[in-house]
């Protein structure tokens, strides 16, 4: 996916000349891809990261599965980010064929080693007062951090579990969950409503931190394109 029709000729083009690639379709923007990969789920995903609208980092924050991504971008500061989403590898445009090819060499080696698909994830295990207890994602309305301690709400009750808040988020499935402060993450899935300065769910009343604003502003609409 990529917002430049050049770059789409390009990789087009080295992608006919790889007997082991099918193209399954392309996209100019982030929306467009969105509603091509809820019908269409693909196995690789060739990524630009700047784009109008909402950047390639959001959209794999948004998508329920997670397809091998290689990033296609004419930007190098993002490589290191690039890898947290366990990206196959980070071309920099212009793209030699040949570069393009060593990358499609690394997925084949990466299934070549059985790497595959992770299943979606239902829940998350935590020690509460010292015993083990398994939270389901859907139970929960939205997370607080304090300090190395998080209390999780959930339809039910208040856990109390001592991780920091970038450790709990890593194991959240990022399409579900939002940070909306440095001190609340929410489940997308439990908003009743959002604005620049605040999200509600249900009884609660959660403030929008000035650093999220604007990405917050683009998961909401997002969402909102979809439903």
């Amino acid at each position: 996916m990529d917002d430049e029709p050049r770059a789409h000729k390009v990789l087009e083009n080295y992608i006919s000349r790889m007997p082991q690639l099918e193209l399954s379709g392309a996209c100019l923007n982030a929306p467009e891809a969105l509603d091509f990969l809820e019908t269409h789920p693909v196995d690789l995903l060739f990524l630009d990261i700047t784009m109008p609208e909402m950047d390639g980092f959001g959209l794999l924050n948004n998508i329920e599965f997670r397809p091998f991504v290689i990033f296609t971008t004419a930007h190098s500061e993002f490589a290191l980010e690039s890898y947290e989403y366990n990206a196959v590898d980070y071309l920099k445009k212009p793209i030699p064929f040949d570069r393009f090819s060593k990358a499609i060499g690394k997925l084949q080696h990466l299934i070549d080693k059985g790497v595959s698909f992770k299943p979606e994830k239902e829940s998350i295990e935590l020690k509460v007062d010292g015993r083990p207890a398994r939270i389901l994602f859907n139970e929960i309305l939205y997370l607080q951090s304090m300090g190395n301690y998080v209390k999780i709400y959930t339809d039910n009750r208040m856990y109390v579990t001592q991780i920091t808040t970038a450790e709990i988020e890593e194991n959240l499935p990022h399409h579900q969950f939002l940070r909306i402060h440095k001190s609340f993450i929410v489940n997308k899935q439990k908003l009743d409503t959002a604005t620049d300065e605040m999200v509600r769910v249900g009884d609660n009343v959660l403030p929008v931190g000035k650093t999220f604003k604007k990405y917050v502003k683009e998961q909401i609409n997002t969402a909102n394109r979809r439903d």
